[in-house]
């Protein structure tokens, strides 16, 4: 047996500018496109007498960019994927100009800093996929405020993963929800327990009020059943998602600017307008400053993090929003 080869794939990097209003019922046929780029482990290795082939993983990078006041979108992917990628987009958007050029520019790792945006809740909680909903239009509005040197990008990250692992996944975590034994997402349970505007805090100071006074607790009378649980799941954003496909992401945000003040007030704007996408989950804000150079070095590099923990399980619908031209 000879030496053991791992393949890496070329980059191809397309820049997207949108004409007229682009469909969210084809978008999600690129994000499909996607999912169902998948090859397990077997797939990727070959022998021969010359020794082992390896190739790497598939991650395809979705990026939005705001400079000098402008914000571009770009699809970045491996050589072997560009042709049926590029396809795809051109029969998605139609009417869009879709242009090869080269790949943007790096982060500096002193001037650069950023953030990544992971799930608050369990995976089988989707945010709002609304076609109200949008991120690009405050996109626009914070790449106003950016000029000369400044810098941000919007990194999305797909990963494409084996369905039948995420499927018997969400199953249970879908049982455990029915069974009252999943923590419920809060705007669900405050509606479900009377609690309207004061929040947990409030509920829970109700609760001791009615227990010193000898009356019947509120959690008690209203207990949340299977039967109710399972309606809230009929009504979410997206009750398909446990059984539709999905694919892991991982969102991050990495702004460059001379002013360090500047680059913090742009993180934040950023994370405020991604909180648009809340619903039944929710993205929160996960700072990487112990390991900023590492963190640079993946964005820049267009690779998930080298501990990847689980990422976001994204639906088609999610994964459509993030892809956004509007």
């Amino acid at each position: 047996m000879g030496f053991i080869r791992i393949l890496k794939d070329d980059l191809v990097c397309y820049r997207i500018v949108q004409n007229g209003c682009p469909s969210s019922e084809y978008g999600s046929q690129l994000a499909e496109a996607i999912a169902g780029l998948y090859r397990p482990l077997a797939a990727r290795l070959s022998f021969s007498r010359r020794g082992i082939r390896f190739e790497r993983k598939d991650y395809i990078s979705w990026e939005i960019e705001l400079k000098n006041g402008q914000v571009h979108c770009y699809l970045i992917c491996p050589e072997r994927l560009a042709r049926f990628l590029a396809l795809k987009i051109h029969h998605v958007w139609g009417n869009a100009t879709i242009e090869q050029v080269r790949m943007p520019a790096g982060f500096d790792y002193d001037k650069a800093a950023g953030c990544e945006l992971r799930y608050k809740r369990q995976d089988i909680f989707s945010l709002n996929t609304d076609d109200e909903t949008g991120t690009v239009e405050m996109a626009r509005k914070i790449a106003q405020g950016l000029t000369g040197q400044d810098r941000a990008v919007v990194q999305v990250i797909f990963e494409p993963i084996n369905q039948i692992h995420w499927k018997g996944r969400a199953c249970s975590t879908y049982s455990k929800f029915l069974r009252g034994r999943m923590t419920m997402p809060s705007h669900i349970e405050k509606g479900l327990l009377g609690r309207c505007f004061s929040g947990s805090l409030f509920a829970e100071m109700i609760r001791l009020v009615f227990k010193a006074s000898g009356c019947q607790s509120i959690s008690e009378h209203n207990e949340p059943t299977a039967e109710s649980r399972l309606l809230l799941l009929r009504k979410a954003a997206d009750p398909r998602k446990p059984e539709g496909l999905v694919v892991r992401t991982f969102i991050r945000i990495a702004v460059q600017s001379p002013d360090q003040a500047k680059v913090g007030r742009t993180i934040n704007a950023i994370v405020v307008a991604y909180k648009q996408l809340n619903r039944d989950n929710e993205l929160s804000r996960s700072d990487e400053s112990s390991y900023k150079r590492k963190f640079i070095k993946d964005i820049n590099l267009r690779r998930p993090p080298y501990f990847r923990m689980n990422g976001n399980m994204m639906s088609l619908k999610e994964c459509t929003k993030l892809m956004d031209l509007n």
